[in-house]
């Protein structure tokens, strides 16, 4: 607050003024020289129906109603000047009532400066509108018939017409001489379907209705009629019925109701997503969005930031979207990761348009279902390619590959021991091109199957059992937690077997220093469910969504063909196979096979 603003606000609390501001009739106040109030009486809270506090934090431009503005700003240049004035305005007070003003400001001037302006405004508003109602009296009413376009009658008491105006002739038909001294009311409109109309003259506040009307003619009007009782020296002498022809009006209203149901049906059964978003909220949001984001209803959505449904990746981009779209220009579609209430991430073709003036209309299109079978067609691409490659590769290898063997084991038999170590290192590399070459043939032809019931707990066991010294080797401890009961499953036993020995060989791997490997197998939900848990050092999120894919691994000498197999055999199997993990704790590799 400047020095000037206190010392204003000392003189009004002086006990010079101090009285003088709490007792007058009229309102009192000092201003600033912007207009920004300081201090104020009672007579101001009870004239403008602003608090003291409320109307301290208001100037002249929050209360002058705007065709009177110009004015104010002239006169509080003069008083700039050093000129006091006295002036009449017109004000909005805190209801919205105009209220008519007769206002005296002079400026305050401290050691020859204007610092402030006091002011004193007197509520003339009666006085004005006695003086208005006296010059307009003889004027009013001739002028509300004439130029009126509703159509206009005065009724006395008993529902005689004691006048009308030409735009009531035309929508009723009937001409003035027509009409003077009978019952309107009973003439144009049918009691029987619309009785409230019987009490329209003897009402002693306004009334509105809707109803019809008859014309002369005999076709029906829509209208809507409302009653202004007429009051002469507190006594009600009649009314005047305004009739205003509704009949477009209830038209396009209609139609507006048609479309609107319309475009909630085409919303409401929209396989699409289609939410409504303001000022970066939902406001509305469609059942088929409801369903995608994983809410139990529209409450759950609603209300919520947009950018929470948002992956982080598109939060700068969107807010560009969003602020093309406001200006009215057209989005194109684009492809976006959205999160369900889950957490769950999907992608989605989205798109952005302006609704109405302020909102935003969001379309979304969930492509997850088809971004699947496009990955699917690029394995099953790469998996023909693999298998190509095996056909034409693999056998012509194979042969001297057992040549390379047999030499390699007579050289090492023979070898001196200096040179045995570097056998054993042949041998072994040996044996690795071996098997990358008999997982090859697995993906280059199809494989001679024979179906059966097995428990899947002797599998396993079995499996356990051959892998249990490289496990004690890498100290890793197997356990295993096998429910009972578990039902036999249709499938090709040697198979699972090195889908099994696979999984368990790469969790063994995973634990470079040891640790736990647990093999929980159980029954759910008509499937038979296998679970690997390892300790080990986990896998990167990124890197998951790729396993199986031909030659990608993140082994160090992995070639990616050992899970692309276990995913061929257990989808043979009619079964699914997932993969979580969470780096630095351990992976879940989680495969579910039918029960017949």
């Amino acid at each position: 607050m400047s020095v000037s603003e206190n010392y204003l606000r000392h003189i009004s609390e002086s006990g010079i003024y101090k009285s003088f501001f709490k007792n007058h009739p009229d309102a009192v106040y000092i201003s600033d020289l912007d207009g920004n109030y300081l201090d104020a009486n009672p007579a101001c809270v009870k004239i403008f129906g602003y608090s003291h506090d409320e109307f301290l934090s208001m100037s002249f431009k929050n209360l002058v109603i705007p065709e009177r503005l110009p004015e104010s700003y002239r006169v509080l240049k003069e008083l700039r000047e050093g000129k006091s004035l006295s002036f009449e305005t017109t004000i909005l007070n805190k209801y919205g009532h105009r209220v008519e003003l007769h206002v005296t400001d002079t400026p305050i001037v401290i050691n020859g400066r204007i610092v402030g302006i006091f002011g004193i405004s007197k509520d003339i508003t009666e006085q004005k509108r006695t003086e208005r109602a006296l010059r307009e009296r003889s004027e009013r009413y001739e002028s509300l018939k004439k130029y009126n376009p509703n159509g206009i009658c005065s009724i006395d008491i008993t529902g005689a017409v004691m006048g009308a105006n030409p735009a009531f002739e035309r929508i009723t038909g009937y001409a003035l001489h027509e009409l003077l001294g009978r019952d309107v009311i009973q003439m144009i409109v049918d009691l029987d379907e619309f009785p409230e109309a019987r009490t329209l003259c003897t009402q002693t506040s306004v009334k509105n209705i809707e109803l019809q009307v008859t014309h002369k003619d005999g076709y029906s009007v829509d209208v809507s009629v409302t009653s202004v009782p007429i009051i002469i020296e507190g006594e009600q002498i009649g009314c005047y019925i305004i009739l205003e022809d509704i009949t477009e009006q209830k038209r396009t209203r209609q139609e507006l109701v048609e479309t609107q149901q319309m475009y909630q049906r085409l919303v409401d059964n929209s396989r699409d997503a289609i939410g409504i978003m303001e000022n970066g909220k939902w406001v509305f949001m469609n059942k088929a969005g409801v369903q995608l984001f994983g809410a139990a209803n529209e409450s759950e959505i609603i209300g919520r930031d947009y950018y929470d449904f948002l992956h982080p990746d598109h939060h700068e981009a969107s807010r560009k979207i969003v602020e093309i779209a406001l200006s009215g220009q057209e989005i194109d579609v684009a492809e976006v990761k959205w999160i369900k209430l889950n957490g769950m991430v999907f992608d989605a073709e989205s798109h952005a348009a302006l609704f109405g003036a302020t909102s935003i209309q969001v379309i979304i299109r969930d492509i997850t279902d088809r971004k699947r079978a496009e990955t699917n067609m690029m394995n099953a691409e790469k998996l023909t390619a693999v298998g190509q490659l095996a056909a034409g590769v693999a056998h012509e290898i194979r042969n001297p590959l057992t040549a390379l063997k047999g030499f390699t084991q007579m050289f090492h038999q023979t070898s001196t021991e200096a040179n045995r170590r570097y056998f054993e290192i042949m041998k072994a590399e040996l044996e690795r091109i071996e098997m990358i070459l008999s997982e090859m043939l697995v993906l280059a032809k199809p494989q001679a199957t024979h179906f059966e019931q097995h428990q899947v707990e002797t599998i396993l066991r079995e499996v356990i059992t051959l892998l249990s010294a490289q496990a004690v080797m890498k100290n890793v401890m197997i356990q295993t937690d096998f429910e009972q009961g578990v039902p036999t499953v249709l499938c090709e036993s040697s198979q699972l077997k090195q889908v099994f020995v696979n999984v368990i060989k790469n969790g063994i791997e995973a634990m470079p220093s040891g640790g736990n490997l647990l093999v929980r197998l159980k029954s759910r939900d008509k499937n038979v469910c296998i679970e690997f848990i390892d300790e080990g050092v986990g896998i990167e999120e990124e890197h998951i969504p790729k396993l199986g894919e031909p030659f990608y691994t993140t082994k160090e000498k992995g070639t990616g063909l050992g899970l692309m197999v276990c995913y061929k055999i257990i989808s043979a199997h009619e079964g699914n196979m997932e993969i979580h993990s969470t780096p630095g704790k351990g992976t879940t590799v989680r495969i579910r096979l039918p029960v017949e």
